[in-house]
């Protein structure tokens, strides 16, 4: 049973990987990195302003080239990673919620769309907020089936809807209804436990604000 989705991770691996040293850098990616090449915490904070998303990734692109180097591959190498673990969250969520064959299917699908793998590829926003938000649906639903370790589940929602919102905007949007869309489903004790751990992740992003 465990043969398809093997079979669907290695495809997607190939996908984003071949040739993965050579790809270079895109016009976006070049914005994010010239914001990035500066000596200071204060001067970041002040590039990262004149851009429309939050300073997550750019802190990110920050510490990778100040740190590892400025090769394409290195800068890129977070961002495929989260795209490939995307696909193995959306199979368990697609398993979990409907069907095997449902996650066989959706992991198929992100695995090989086009769209998908370009956006893995590139070191911007995108892949990190997916992987985010498909792990906030992973954690909701362990939440729900478990009755043990909820305070540790509490917690990494916390955390992961902070780390949503330093990501990228819209993905925090599609937390926000994700966690919404949950709640009715859930017994009343639940439901306190996932808006408590949404509003420490909210005290988690304050700090946030100003640059919003």
């Amino acid at each position: 049973e465990n043969w398809p989705i093997a079979i669907i991770l290695f495809a997607a691996f190939l996908l984003r990987f071949w040739q993965f040293w050579d790809i270079p850098f895109s016009h976006d990616e070049l914005s994010a990195i010239n914001r990035a090449m500066v000596s200071s915490w204060s001067e970041l904070i002040e590039s990262i302003k004149a851009d429309s998303h939050p300073a997550g990734i750019e802190l990110l692109i920050f510490i990778l080239v100040k740190s590892i180097g400025f090769k394409p591959w290195i800068v890129k190498l977070p961002f495929a990673l989260a795209g490939l673990a995307s696909v193995w969250l959306i199979y368990h969520i697609g398993e979990k919620t409907i069907s095997k064959e449902t996650g066989w299917i959706s992991a198929a699908l992100l695995g090989s769309t086009q769209y998908a793998i370009t956006f893995s590829q590139w070191a911007r926003p995108y892949s990190i907020g997916l992987f985010l938000v498909l792990l906030l649906w992973w954690l909701l639903i362990k939440l729900k089936e478990t009755k043990t370790d909820r305070l540790k589940l509490g917690v990494c929602i916390a955390l992961t809807v902070a780390a949503i919102a330093y990501t990228h905007y819209f993905a925090l949007l599609q937390a926000i209804l994700l966690v919404g869309l949950f709640l009715p489903k859930l017994e009343r004790k639940l439901q306190i436990s996932i808006l408590l751990s949404s509003l420490g992740g909210f005290l988690l992003w304050l700090p946030h604000l100003s640059i919003t």
